[in-house]
C-alpha cells in the first residue's frame, strides 16, 4: 500500500506510528489506550476508495485491543514513508 504525500506530512506531524500486516482484515487505531477507530475500505463502482469508520470511546476496550495487538504491531512492517 502506497500513501501519498499529504498523508505522510500528517502523519509526520501527529507523530503517528503506522505498520503494515498482509494478514489484518482492518484498518485499526488505537490512539493513547483511550480509544479506537476502524476502519473499513470500500471499493465504489468505479474502482475509488473511501472508507466507513468506526470510533469507539472506550477506554477499557481500547486498553484490552492495545494489548492483544502488541504481538501483532512487534512482526508488522513499517509503512514506507511514514517512519
Amino acid at each position: 500500500m502506497e500513501l501519498e504525500e499529504e498523508d505522510i506530512s500528517l502523519i509526520r506531524e501527529l507523530n503517528i506510528h503506522v505498520r503494515f500486516a498482509k494478514f489484518t482484515l482492518l484498518d485499526i487505531l488505537v490512539g493513547g489506550g483511550k480509544y479506537v477507530m476502524i476502519g473499513v475500505p470500500e471499493r465504489d463502482d468505479q474502482g475509488a476508495f473511501s472508507a466507513v469508520a468506526v470510533w469507539i470511546r472506550n477506554e477499557s476496550f481500547a486498553s484490552s485491543l492495545l494489548e492483544s495487538l502488541e504481538e501483532l504491531w512487534r512482526i508488522a512492517r513499517p509503512m514506507a514513508g511514514a517512519l
